[in-house]
């Protein structure tokens, strides 16, 4: 029976994941222990296995096996493939991890609909990024601009005092695929001192206070499943938020087709992306 994994949320996909990556433990764990070190409950299991039609935890290591022994079958091919054809192959697994991140966005669709909604009734949108989220966070802001002027990249400085920076009725939004990063931590500890702001965190770690933020919009973090070191791909952290951003850019898009389309810098900017002569002046 294959696993119809469409039907699950965000949180179980990752369970599904961690099954995969540390599938050895369901051989010699119970479910409690299994629970524990996942950082779950039993309850959380039982709704997953319900969800996926699993009656108990011997059934799902025998749909694991099929699934492991399909991954390895696939990856001992590839070894017998030559230069080429391996890199093909690893093309086509950078696809399929593309085509699970539009499954992971979609089943957060409705965040997707909140998060228009707090962008369109702020005064100030503001973006903080660091390294990879850095870039992400500045492309998405640079589409934000068309609709609102008021779009602001944080440079953020220890020396710089946050709470008098920012204005209220205004929407901050973090990127980080990890949010381990102690400035992450101290930034939202001052944002959270500010009234009447909004803050969404779009990330990949699934153990974050979540209360900390209006909305968490999780992204996949396919480097997290993926052996690199014996595998000819590598999918750099910066691919799973552009998904995102072209997401929602599209669907921002779709909402304001008409306002943009009487933007004359959008227009220019947009048809540029085509006759290069029209982007001499931009």
């Amino acid at each position: 029976m294959a696993l119809n994994i469409q039907t699950l949320n965000e949180k179980q996909i990752d369970f599904y994941n961690f099954s995969i990556e540390k599938y050895n433990l369901f051989y010699c764990k119970t479910l409690k222990e299994i629970a524990s070190i996942y950082g779950c409950g039993m309850s959380f299991i039982y709704n997953f296995f319900k969800k996926l039609n699993i009656k108990g935890l011997k059934n799902y290591i025998s749909e694991l096996n099929g699934i492991i022994y399909t991954k390895k079958s696939f990856t001992n091919k590839m070894f017998d493939l030559n230069i080429k054809e391996k890199f093909q192959n690893s093309l086509f697994i950078n696809f399929e991890q593309q085509i699970e991140q539009i499954k992971n966005i979609e089943i957060q669709e409705n965040k997707i609909v909140l998060i228009k909604k707090i962008l369109k009734n702020s005064n100030y949108i503001y973006g903080i990024g660091f390294g990879h989220s850095k870039l992400a966070i500045k492309d998405i802001l640079s589409f934000f601009e068309f609709l609102n002027p008021n779009t602001i990249f944080l440079n953020y400085d220890k020396n710089i005092d946050i709470k008098h920076f920012v204005n209220q009725k205004s929407v901050i939004i973090i990127y980080s695929v990890r949010l381990v990063n102690k400035k992450y931590l101290t930034i939202i500890k001052e944002l959270k001192k500010i009234e009447n702001i909004k803050i969404i965190l779009v990330t990949s770690n699934r153990n974050i206070d979540e209360e900390l933020f209006e909305i968490v919009f999780y992204v996949n973090n396919p480097m997290k499943y993926q052996d690199f070191f014996n595998m000819n791909i590598y999918i750099g952290p910066l691919n799973t938020f552009l998904m995102f951003n072209n997401y929602l850019k599209s669907s921002i898009y779709l909402d304001n087709k008409e306002f943009l389309l009487k933007n004359k810098k959008f227009v220019k900017e947009t048809i540029g992306w085509v006759d290069y002569k029209e982007a001499v002046d931009l």
